[in-house]
């Protein structure tokens, strides 16, 4: 909880702080360029609705500092260990300043959109039917069965043509010599 704790506090005194910088400043404008009676009494109006305001942050900030602290060591607090709310807020103002870090960049999103998502999700095949699945993989399963034949089949013919020519040296006659005996029958 101290984490939560800590960004909401933090953002409400700055929220505070912010609003008083711009009363102050219109409360200046006012005098000094010594307005009319009814623009002076709007700005203390002003001044009421923020003091008001700056004494319920603070009140605020009493009651929730008061509240952790008499239960800090309770399990409930434990849930609440954010990361850092208000870091968030400058992110955009270091990418304008520095630059995008090395192997990001917003430019090419659509080509790594297709890259890392379309293609992903085209692989998970979800608009074919289960049954139209399962003969893809039956004809796979008989194309592969048919190669595992073909090589099967080259595999005796080798071995056939290594006995003939284990024949042909036995009785020493050229493989040439061989063929065209063949021809001739």
């Amino acid at each position: 909880m101290i984490d939560i704790l800590h960004q909401l506090l933090k953002e409400l005194v700055n929220h505070l702080i912010n609003k008083l910088k711009t009363l102050i400043k219109n409360i200046f404008k006012a005098i000094c360029q010594e307005k009319k009676d009814s623009d002076s009494t709007i700005t203390i109006s002003d001044a009421g609705a923020a003091m008001l305001f700056a004494h319920a942050v603070l009140d605020l900030l009493f009651l929730t500092c008061n509240y952790w602290i008499n239960n800090k060591d309770s399990a409930e607090s434990r849930h609440f260990n954010f990361l850092k709310f208000h870091v968030l807020v400058y992110y955009i103002q270091f990418i304008c300043k520095f630059g995008s870090l090395d192997g990001f960049d917003t430019k090419n999103y659509k080509i790594s959109h297709k890259h890392l998502v379309k293609k992903l999700f085209s692989r998970t095949n979800k608009q074919e039917l289960y049954q139209n699945q399962i003969i893809k993989h039956n004809i796979c399963c008989m194309n592969m069965m048919s190669i595992k034949n073909t090589m099967l089949d080259n595999k005796i013919l080798n071995q056939k043509a290594a006995r003939v020519t284990d024949e042909l040296e036995a009785k020493n006659t050229c493989l040439s010599e061989a063929i065209s005996i063949c021809d001739l029958k």
